[in-house]
């Protein structure tokens, strides 16, 4: 039996473990909240904040950039130091819409076009294919008779990553082209790009072209849905957010913006006639400030954008309706970057 003096004196050891232990959890506690807490928004605090941006400044340079390509290409409308600039400006004029440009008889002004590319001289090269494609020429035929911006947005696409000497170095690159084969051609394998001449055509038959038998002509209502089956392939990638696409073009890359084949499909469910939209995509600079596009139909020799910031979302997407305030790259566009072979 346990004496009254030992109980207590149990009880009081008890009590003094509790206290302990009790001050320990509540120190513990402490440390877990309220320290913690602290040390977390210290850390928070440290941590690089987004840069400020002066959208001042950035519009005023990209007014500056806007008046500085304008004049680039006044000039190259105007040079005479470029070999085959004007048999190549005629060449693009007489070829038809049909057809894809003949870039191997004209070599010369090729080989230019990537001596700017490998000189660094981005903002030549652009305008120098913007000078001799001439979208802004009412009476240029190829892209102002009728719907013509797929035809536009391709040719703008085959003269910049021919410059760059991609896809093998050829003249007539399977990466990118103005058909696309529906069945195995010409020892290709289906869904290969191919740029057709008008011999080409003659002896294919225009029957099996445009019934779509052997070759598909690549536009604005199918380019997005061949670029997802068979573009990566072929060096291209899908693009998702706002930042990313700037980045890539800040990075000397060309870019296409085209309808998305889903809308393009939901349209038809409903018992519609869809027509797509595309266009290029570039920077002429290093600064993923600016976009710039180009395009046909309505035509757009250059125009530049200042979309990858959420305060300047709103006024981009005013202008041209491309981006949406999320950056996400979603809805009525699908947009892709040439990243090489």
């Amino acid at each position: 039996m346990v004496s009254l003096v030992e109980s207590k004196t149990g009880d009081n050891l008890l009590d003094k473990e509790v206290s302990r232990r009790g001050f320990l959890a509540f120190l513990l506690l402490l440390i877990l909240t309220g320290c913690g807490n602290q040390r977390t928004r210290k850390e928070r605090k440290v941590e690089n904040p987004p840069p400020v941006l002066d959208k001042e400044k950035i519009l005023k340079e990209a007014k500056k950039l806007q008046e500085k390509m304008r004049r680039l290409v006044e000039r190259y409308d105007k040079a005479e130091d470029v070999p085959q600039i004007d048999t190549f400006r005629q060449m693009v004029r007489r070829t038809p819409k049909n057809v894809s440009l003949n870039l191997p008889a004209h070599i010369g002004f090729i080989n230019y076009l990537r001596e700017l590319y490998e000189g660094n001289k981005r903002e030549d090269l652009l305008a120098l294919i913007i000078s001799v494609l001439a979208v802004g020429d009412r009476t240029n035929p190829r892209y102002n008779a009728g719907e013509a911006c797929n035809i536009y947005a391709l040719d703008f696409l085959r003269l910049y990553i021919v410059s760059q000497s991609a896809c093998q170095g050829s003249l007539t690159p399977d990466c990118i082209g103005d058909f696309y084969n529906v069945v195995p051609f010409y020892g290709s394998e289906e869904g290969v790009a191919m740029s057709l001449t008008e011999r080409d055509v003659k002896n294919i038959g225009w029957d099996k072209i445009f019934g779509g038998k052997v070759v598909k002509i690549l536009n604005s209502n199918n380019m997005d849905w061949w670029l997802d089956r068979y573009g990566q392939q072929l060096g291209w990638e899908k693009v998702r957010t706002l930042p990313d696409l700037a980045k890539y073009l800040a990075d000397g890359h060309i870019g296409l913006a085209a309808t998305s084949y889903i809308k393009i499909r939901n349209e038809r469910e409903k018992g519609r006639s869809p027509v797509g939209h595309m266009m290029a995509l570039f920077n002429p600079t290093r600064d993923p400030h600016f976009i710039a596009r180009s395009q046909a139909t309505r035509p757009v020799p250059f125009d530049l954008l200042v979309p990858p910031n959420d305060s300047l979302s709103s006024a981009v997407r005013n202008s041209l309706g491309l981006y949406r305030t999320d950056k996400r790259l979603e809805g009525d566009y699908s947009y892709w970057v040439f990243l090489g072979t």
